[in-house]
């Protein structure tokens, strides 16, 4: 849970502490007032994101088993960004994602069900067929589906959870 929390804050405590230190070495130049009221405000800011982040882990935690985790060296996790656009330029996004998925092992098999870290937020990907079967069928409506997923999808899925007949249809088949 330590790995994950690190990677979920790591980042922002960095910023943190160059922030506070940095509005330290004001102190000779503003009021001392000003410089504390900053502090403050910063530490508020890191005390809420720690809070949220250890709050999020446990609920996580508590649910079982996790996803491997994949990560760069870059931080906030942005060189997976840079990888997945590198890749998708030169049309070579097959590639970015067959490469991610077979490179992660977990007791000497592939994993298709992987997660990153990606500035502080947790994404799952995955390219297992229970589970994309689960999110777009048999549990439609334990995923939320937020106006972004609706928008980029209704052509496909239509606005309601109809659909779930559909895709419940076309999975049962194969």
């Amino acid at each position: 849970m330590l790995l994950y929390l690190f990677d979920r804050v790591g980042t922002q405590t960095a910023i943190f502490a160059l922030a506070t230190w940095g509005t330290w070495q004001l102190r000779d130049l503003a009021h001392l007032s000003l410089v504390y009221g900053l502090i403050a405000v910063v530490s508020v800011w890191y005390i809420n994101l720690l809070v949220t982040a250890i709050s999020r882990e446990t609920k996580l935690a508590k649910l079982g088993a996790r996803g491997p985790s994949v990560r760069t060296w870059t931080p906030l996790n942005l060189g997976f960004i840079y990888n997945a656009v590198w890749h998708m330029v030169r049309h070579r996004n097959h590639e970015f994602w067959w490469s991610i998925f077979d490179n992660v092992k977990v007791a000497g098999q592939s994993r298709w069900t992987i997660e990153t870290m990606l500035m502080g937020d947790r994404i799952v990907f995955t390219a297992d067929d229970e589970n994309i079967k689960a999110i777009l069928a048999t549990q439609f409506g334990s995923y939320g589906k937020g106006p972004q997923f609706r928008k980029e999808w209704k052509d496909f899925l239509g606005l309601s959870m109809s659909c779930c007949g559909i895709l419940r249809y076309l999975f049962s088949r194969g």
